[in-house]
C-alpha cells in the first residue's frame, strides 16, 4: 500500500538517475544562494531574513519529491525532499514561486509567516494537451522523441512574409536563413539541428494536414494565417516513423478548422508593412574622388614611371577640377550643353537606385463555423510585394477550404483543399545577374532620367571606358521582359470512423499538382548621354537576334493513406498503437525552348519567333514508394514510458 502512494505522489528516485541529476543541480542551486547571502553580510550589505519551512502534497495528501521552491525575483531556492519537506531562508515579505511538473505553479506570500505547508492541484489541461506527430497526434506528456511544437498564437503575433521565414527563433535547434530577399525566392532554409549531410539536401520533410509534400517551396504556399499549429520533430526517436525520409527532421503543418454549433464568424486580417535593405554596401559616389583613386592606384604601382611621364594617369587633374567645381553647384546649368550639373557631371550612388523602400501588403478574409454535425473554414487571401529592386515585384493569391462532416455519429468525412497562385517578375538580381555589374560601375552615370536610361558621360575622361562596354547596371534589370506564373493545387479527401471504443480507423486520399509557367523576352533598351540627349549605346539593339522563351514544367503526387489508431488509458496504464499502410506516386516533366528573332519587340510570344535557337527540358520520370508502419507507446502514471516504431517500405 506504501509503495502505491508513493508511485501516485511520482516518486521517481528509485526507477532513474535522471532525477538525481536535477536534484544535485538545483541543491548547488541552493548552496549558491548562501554563498551569495554570506557574501552580502561580510560587505556589510545586511536585510532582515527569515526561515520558512514547510511540507509540499498533493491533492492525495502525499509528498511530493523534488518541488522547485523559488524566492520570486531572486536566485535563492530549494526542492523538497523525499518527504516533501523544505526550509528557506527569505526576505520578510518574499513571495514563493512553487513550480513542479504537471501541477498548477503557485505564488505564495510569506508576510507574517515562517510556515508554509502547500497542496499542489494537478494540471490536467497540461497532462491532457496534445501535439501533432507522424501520422497522428500524442498526449505531450507521453511524447519521447525531441519534438517542438508552435501554436498560431505565436504565428499570428509576428509580421511574416512567409511561413518559413516566419519560423525564425521559435524552436530551439532550428536554425531559418533567408538568403535571398527578391519577392518568391525569400523563403528561408530550414536546418533541423545542423546540417545533417555534406551530400546531397538538409532541408527537413514537409508535412502539410498529414501528408508529405515533396516539393520545394510549398511550405511557403501554405497562409500563414491558416495555420493552427506547426510541430517540428528533431531527432530520430520522433522522425522515425517516417524512415530515411525525415533524415534531416519533419516539419508538420497542420491548418485551422471550423467548430461545431457556431454562427458564421467572419474575420479580416491585413499587414502593411515597408521592406529595405537592413544593410547596403557603400561605393565612391563622388566622381572627382573615384578619378583621384584611380590615379593614386598607378601612381603605387609604377611610381617612377609616373614621375617620368604623367601621361600615364588615367584622368587628367583639369578633369578632376571640373567635376569637382560642378559638384559643388549641381543645379546649376553653366556648361555648354545648359543642362544641369547633376546630369552634365552626375555623381550617382548606385545602391540608392538598386534597394529603396517598398511597401508590402497582405490580406485574409476567413469565415468559420459549423452545425450539429458539420464545421468548416473558409478562407481567400492576397498579397503584393513589389521588392526593392526594379522588376522583381510579386503577386499571390491564395484559398483554403477546410470542411468535416459527421455521419451518423461516428463516420466522420471531409476535405482540407487549397490553391496557391503566384505572378513574379523576371529580373534577374542575383550576384550572376545585374549584381555582377554594380562594382564595376563609375559615378559618371545616370541611372535614369524621365524614363530614359544613361550612358558613360565623359568617354574622353578614359580611353578604354567607352559607352558600349560600359554597363548600366539599373538598364539590365529590365533586360528581360515577361512572367513567371506558379500554381499549386492540393487536396485531400478523408473518411474516418470510430470502430469500437478507442479504436478508429481513417483513409485518406490526396492530390498535389504544381505547375512552373516561365515566359521571357529581351527587351531594347536605348542609352543616352544627358549632356546631348543623343543614343550612346544600346542593348538588344538587333532584332533578328532578340530571343523569346518559354518552359514549363509539371509535378504531381498521388498518396493514398490508411491508418488505425487505438488510444486507451486502463486505470494508471495509457496505450496507445498506430498501424498504417501509404501508397505514393509521383510525376515530373517539363520542357523549355527558346527561338531567335522577333518581328517587333511588342510580339513576343514563342510561337513568333523565326529561329529555334534551344529546346530542352526536364526528362520525364516518375517513382513510387509503398510503406508499411507502425507505433506502440506505453505509459505508466504519466511517468514511465516507452515506444516502438517499426517501419517498412518498398
Amino acid at each position: 500500500m506504501k509503495i502505491r502512494s508513493l508511485l501516485r505522489g511520482r516518486i521517481k528516485l528509485p526507477f532513474t538517475i535522471t532525477f538525481v541529476a536535477v536534484f544535485l543541480l538545483l541543491n548547488v542551486r541552493t548552496s549558491y544562494a548562501g554563498n551569495a547571502l554570506n557574501d552580502g553580510e561580510s560587505s556589510g550589505i545586511q536585510q532582515q531574513k527569515k526561515q520558512v519551512t514547510g511540507v509540499i502534497v498533493d491533492i492525495y495528501d502525499e509528498p511530493l519529491i523534488g518541488v522547485n521552491i523559488i524566492e520570486k525575483g531572486t536566485t535563492n531556492g530549494t526542492v523538497t525532499d523525499i518527504d516533501g519537506n523544505y526550509s528557506l531562508s527569505v526576505a520578510e515579505s518574499a513571495v514563493l514561486q512553487i513550480s513542479y511538473i504537471g501541477y498548477l505553479t503557485q505564488e505564495i506570500n510569506t508576510s507574517g509567516r515562517t510556515t508554509v505547508n502547500i497542496t499542489l492541484q494537478e494540471d490536467t489541461q497540461a497532462l491532457e494537451e496534445v501535439v501533432v506527430v507522424g501520422y497522428g497526434v500524442q498526449k505531450k506528456v507521453n511524447l519521447t522523441g525531441s519534438v517542438a511544437s508552435i501554436g498560431a498564437q505565436k504565428l499570428e503575433n509576428r509580421p511574416m512574409v512567409n511561413l518559413s521565414s516566419g519560423l525564425g527563433g521559435l524552436a530551439a535547434g532550428v536554425q531559418v536563413r533567408q538568403s535571398s530577399g527578391k519577392p518568391g525566392s525569400d523563403g528561408a532554409s530550414i536546418l533541423v539541428r545542423g546540417t545533417g549531410t555534406f551530400q546531397g539536401s538538409n532541408s527537413p520533410m514537409i508535412v502539410i494536414d498529414g501528408v508529405v509534400v515533396d516539393e520545394g517551396n510549398a511550405i511557403n504556399s501554405v497562409n500563414s494565417e491558416d495555420v493552427e499549429s506547426v510541430t517540428i520533430l528533431k531527432d530520430a526517436a520522433s522522425a522515425a516513423i517516417y524512415g530515411s525520409r525525415a533524415a534531416n527532421g519533419v516539419v508538420l503543418i497542420t491548418t485551422k478548422g471550423g467548430r461545431k454549433e457556431a454562427k458564421p464568424r467572419f474575420s479580416y486580417s491585413s499587414l502593411f508593412a515597408q521592406s529595405d535593405v537592413s544593410s547596403k554596401f557603400k561605393l565612391e559616389s563622388n566622381t572627382a574622388e573615384w578619378m583621384e583613386m584611380h590615379n593614386r592606384a598607378v601612381m603605387n604601382m609604377n611610381p617612377a614611371g609616373v614621375v617620368a611621364d604623367p601621361t600615364l594617369l588615367p584622368y587628367k587633374q583639369s578633369d578632376i577640377d571640373t567635376w569637382r567645381a560642378a559638384s559643388l553647384n549641381p543645379n546649376g546649368t553653366d556648361n555648354e550643353w545648359g543642362v544641369p550639373n547633376y546630369l552634365a557631371y552626375p555623381n550617382t550612388d548606385w545602391t540608392k537606385y538598386f534597394y529603396y523602400p517598398s511597401f508590402y501588403h497582405k490580406h485574409t478574409l476567413q469565415v468559420t463555423g459549423g452545425g450539429a454535425n458539420n464545421t468548416y473554414l473558409l478562407s481567400a487571401g492576397y498579397q503584393s510585394n513589389p521588392g526593392t529592386m526594379p522588376n522583381t515585384s510579386l503577386e499571390e493569391y491564395s484559398m483554403r477550404a477546410n470542411v468535416e462532416t459527421t455521419v451518423a455519429d461516428i463516420l466522420k468525412v471531409g476535405t482540407r483543399t487549397f490553391f496557391n497562385q503566384r505572378y513574379g517578375d523576371v529580373a534577374d538580381s542575383s550576384t550572376g545577374g545585374a549584381l555582377f555589374y554594380i562594382n564595376q560601375m563609375v559615378p559618371a552615370m545616370t541611372p535614369e532620367y524621365n524614363g530614359k536610361y544613361g550612358a558613360l558621360e565623359d568617354p574622353t575622361l578614359n580611353a578604354s571606358m567607352n559607352p558600349q562596354n560600359m554597363e548600366n547596371p539599373l538598364a539590365r534589370l529590365l533586360l528581360r521582359d515577361g512572367q513567371h506564373i506558379t500554381s499549386r493545387l492540393n487536396t485531400t479527401w478523408y473518411v474516418g470512423a470510430e470502430l469500437f471504443d478507442g479504436l478508429n480507423a481513417e483513409i485518406k486520399f490526396n492530390y498535389q499538382d504544381a505547375l512552373w509557367d516561365q515566359r521571357e523576352h529581351d527587351v531594347n533598351i536605348k542609352r543616352y548621354s544627358f549632356r546631348t540627349d543623343e543614343v550612346l549605346a544600346e542593348y538588344n539593339a538587333n532584332l533578328s537576334l532578340a530571343t523569346t522563351s518559354r518552359s514549363f514544367t509539371r509535378q504531381v503526387a498521388r498518396n493514398l493513406i490508411g491508418t488505425l489508431n487505438y488510444n486507451k488509458t486502463f486505470g494508471d496504464h495509457d496505450i496507445s498503437a498506430l498501424l498504417g499502410y501509404e501508397q505514393t506516386y509521383w510525376n515530373y516533366n517539363g520542357f523549355s525552348a527558346s527561338k531567335r528573332g522577333l518581328l517587333d519587340y511588342s510580339i513576343t510570344d514563342i510561337t513568333t519567333g523565326i529561329e529555334m535557337s534551344s529546346i530542352g527540358g526536364s526528362y520525364k520520370r516518375d517513382y513510387a514508394m509503398i510503406s508499411q508502419f507502425g507505433r506502440v507507446n506505453y505509459s505508466y502514471l504519466l511517468m514511465f514510458r516507452t515506444s516502438l516504431k517499426p517501419l517498412t517500405k518498398k
